[in-house]
């Protein structure tokens, strides 16, 4: 039997255990005092806040705040803490993280620190050489002395006019660069007992001037993105209520994908942002479901219509999230990263959305639609 056979016949499986729960009008979600089912989604929005920003966090990735990343296959399971280790014993290594995966191990980092010292003083003798050529000259030997933790000789600048110095330090920084990824790579392979001849690494380097550049490009497209939302989410309710609603289960769902990447140590990249945002039109797809049975159907009960929404919404969400399981599983035990990290962010957010949209949104929802008809008949 093929995979898309077995994995149709789990999803018919899922579905028909669902159906009776969703679809037998004996029972009823929001029966009685439905509006306590709001205090739940508000509790756990300071939960998600504290995982996603206070601990354990989010971390940047490498396309954010720049820096190296090596990825290295091995035939066995590695020894992450003994390697971090290992590496904080012989290198100067700022943000070391060191993450084991099915497929082996990727170091990331992002500057050495002498490397980095070098770096802003050689930043400087550039920005001074031609206001202040004796003061970049000084600079650049500043640079070069930073050097020496990775080169066993450098250039003496002492008889060099300011410009060739410069251009000379700057020579240095890429050869003690060049020295230090060389003695890093040797130093791993020297910890996974791993032939270099044989070895399988990838590497990726982003400078942080780049990263920031993505960072906010990628904050202005979100931007962006919200306010073309809520335009067309305003103009289509005419009414501030819902509206609102729904801006905040975005947000929730935004808030369960950002916990469960900090949960799972998955750093936020210009893979995870798209996701972040899939997950706001996944949310908003659902809420306008739900908004548009109760408040624009004339005949029928507000509680029907909210559990008729509530069958349809969970069928889509479940369906999603035994597809996102199969691509999470899948990506794992193959070692694509870059396809797990966007799965888990769909994942987090799609059981945060069930939360958010049938615990908040429908009790919302209906408690606004219950007022405006007392009021209508007060009137």
């Amino acid at each position: 039997m093929g995979f898309e056979q077995v994995f149709k016949e789990f999803l018919i499986e899922l579905l028909e255990l669902t159906n009776p729960l969703v679809f037998d009008m004996g029972f009823n979600l929001y029966a009685g005092n439905y509006k306590l089912l709001l205090v739940i989604p508000f509790i756990l929005t300071f939960v998600l806040v504290y995982l996603a920003f206070v601990s354990p966090g989010l971390t940047q990735g490498l396309d954010i705040k720049g820096g190296t990343l090596l990825m290295i296959q091995t035939e066995s399971p590695v020894d992450g803490p003994g390697l971090e280790s290992h590496l904080e014993n012989q290198f100067d290594l700022l943000d070391l993280k060191i993450t084991t995966t099915s497929f082996g191990v990727r170091v990331q980092y992002a500057d050495s620190a002498a490397l980095g010292e070098a770096r802003v003083a050689l930043l400087r003798a550039n920005q001074e050489l031609a206001a202040n050529p004796v003061q970049a000259k000084i600079d650049a030997q500043l640079a070069v002395s930073h050097t020496t933790k990775y080169l066993s000789s450098v250039p003496d600048l002492s008889g060099m006019e300011p410009g060739p110095a410069v251009t000379e330090a700057q020579n240095t920084l890429i050869r003690a660069d060049e020295t230090l990824s060389k003695n890093l790579q040797d130093s791993i392979f020297s910890f996974l007992n791993i032939d270099p001849a044989n070895a399988r690494i990838q590497k990726r380097q982003i400078g942080a001037a780049l990263g920031q550049v993505f960072w906010n490009n990628a904050l202005y497209v979100t931007f962006l993105g919200v306010v073309g939302i809520l335009i067309v989410i305003y103009f289509f309710f005419r009414e501030l209520v819902p509206t609102l609603g729904i801006v905040f289960a975005a947000v929730f769902d935004i808030l369960a994908g950002l916990a469960f990447m900090a949960l799972l140590q998955i750093p936020l990249s210009l893979a995870t942002i798209p996701a972040l945002l899939m997950l706001i039109g996944y949310s908003i797809d659902g809420e306008i479901l739900l908004s548009t049975r109760i408040l624009k159907k004339k005949r029928g009960d507000d509680l029907d219509h909210a559990m008729d929404s509530f069958g349809t919404g969970m069928t889509m969400t479940l369906t999603a999230l035994a597809a996102v399981s199969v691509m999470l599983g899948l990506s794992f035990f193959t070692g694509i990263s870059v396809v797990y990290e966007i799965g888990a962010v769909l994942f987090g957010g799609l059981v945060g959305d069930i939360i958010v949209t049938w615990l908040f949104s429908a009790p919302m929802v209906l408690w606004y639609s219950e007022t405006k008809k007392r009021k209508k008949v007060a009137a």
